[in-house]
């Protein structure tokens, strides 16, 4: 019997009244018949690993508890969607030195764990809505501002009509 594998990601999670501001944009921006992120699945992908085995999560974990990293903070300001995977999002402007250390280091990280690097260049956004068929002009929307304190590992767990993204690990961002 082989082992179980989770689809795992590390990512941001943003705070309550982030999500609702989040949220409340893709209400009101997603085409009628797209599929807006429940709130409960907001986040901001840092690192995308797949499916993994037991012994690499724990790899995973125990490399991710020595990450040192300054909190993030973030302007997102731009509304768009990309065709081929249907999705609508929203993005910062530019990315903060913190974010790329951040991505390089949770990069560097995933490979010693055994598992490949990332092919496609990073592009911090947050998935708003998907099954958006036709791709929408990039716009601007009101900024805003999140201010990242943490770092999670999260597992994709599918559930009827979709998914919902368990925790595995949660990590702080501080000052250093």
């Amino acid at each position: 019997m082989s082992p179980k594998l989770s689809k795992l990601f590390f990512a941001l999670v943003p705070d309550r009244a982030t999500v609702q501001v989040l949220h409340a944009l893709a209400v009101s921006s997603a085409p009628r018949r797209a599929r807006v992120v429940p709130p409960e699945n907001i986040h901001l992908t840092l690192l995308f690993l797949g499916r993994t085995k037991p012994e690499q999560e724990h790899c995973l974990l125990d490399m991710a508890a020595c990450i040192e990293g300054a909190p993030i903070s973030l302007l997102f300001e731009h509304l768009g969607s990309w065709r081929r995977s249907q999705v609508m999002w929203s993005a910062p402007d530019t990315m903060p030195l913190a974010l790329q250390e951040l991505v390089g280091r949770l990069e560097q990280g995933a490979m010693t764990c055994g598992l490949a690097r990332e092919l496609h260049p990073y592009r911090p956004h947050i998935t708003l809505a998907r099954r958006v068929r036709r791709r929408l002009q990039t716009s601007t929307h009101a900024p805003i501002n999140w201010q990242a304190n943490a770092f999670q590992l999260l597992a994709s767990v599918p559930v009827d009509r979709g998914v919902r993204y368990e925790s595995r690990g949660r990590w702080p961002l501080e000052t250093v």
